[in-house]
């Protein structure tokens, strides 16, 4: 049921954005290309100062000395601002990617270098939120992010409950991820027909993507 449901939105989705398509010239709209990467640069930035709010309020609160309630309801508060600064800093560096991309098919020299180090800091702020995690949680062995097994030793040290919301979140996603991936294809498709402007590449490569995604989950857990 949960599967046709997110099926019906995803097509809702793509029919929203292929008639907003045709509705638009978007072929004969021209865009200012430094306009365009200053803006996604700047939401960057604000992500960034998102992030070092969120962080400076998860130290202040791992420093209070709370015990009971207090340290429960404290440390429900911490987990929920991990969640955000982790969310927070992967957008950036997803606006990060996309500038530095647009930089890169312009040819902008000084745009370019920009956003290879908007990217290089935004994927640096991972480890930072790491350092977050040993900090707001000192007496659990949480393992670097660079350590190959990060994410069996990550499993090791949660309890039932951490394992079952990670494992349920990390469901959703892959779920999401197989529809989004097929519409893409479509929206792609329709793209390279309207515009006659061939995007077989991309195509290509999204396919592959979802192969080698439901080859990895499917076989992870069937050879165990």
């Amino acid at each position: 049921m949960n599967f046709i449901k997110q099926f019906l939105i995803g097509a809702i989705g793509g029919f929203i954005v292929i008639s907003i398509y045709f509705l638009i010239p978007f072929n004969n709209m021209t865009f200012p290309t430094t306009t365009v990467l200053i803006i996604l640069y700047a939401i960057v930035l604000l992500g960034w100062i998102f992030c070092f709010v969120i962080a400076n309020q998860i130290k202040r609160l791992a420093k209070e000395d709370l015990v009971g309630d207090d340290e429960d309801q404290a440390e429900g508060i911490i987990n929920k601002k991990l969640y955000d600064y982790s969310f927070s800093n992967n957008v950036s560096a997803i606006f990060a990617v996309l500038g530095m991309s647009i930089a890169l098919l312009k040819m902008h020299n000084p745009l370019i270098i920009i956003g290879v180090i908007v990217t290089l800091l935004s994927y640096s702020m991972t480890s930072y939120m790491m350092k977050l995690y040993k900090l707001a949680y000192p007496n659990r062995n949480l393992p670097d992010v660079g350590d190959k097994k990060y994410a069996k030793k990550l499993l090791e040290i949660s309890d039932d409950g951490e394992r079952h919301v990670m494992l349920h979140g990390l469901y959703k996603a892959y779920n999401f991820a197989n529809i989004a991936f097929v519409f893409a294809i479509i929206g792609i498709s329709f793209y390279s027909l309207v515009t006659e402007d061939s995007q077989l590449f991309s195509i290509i490569v999204i396919s592959l993507l979802l192969l080698m995604m439901n080859a990895v989950y499917v076989f992870s857990i069937r050879n165990r």
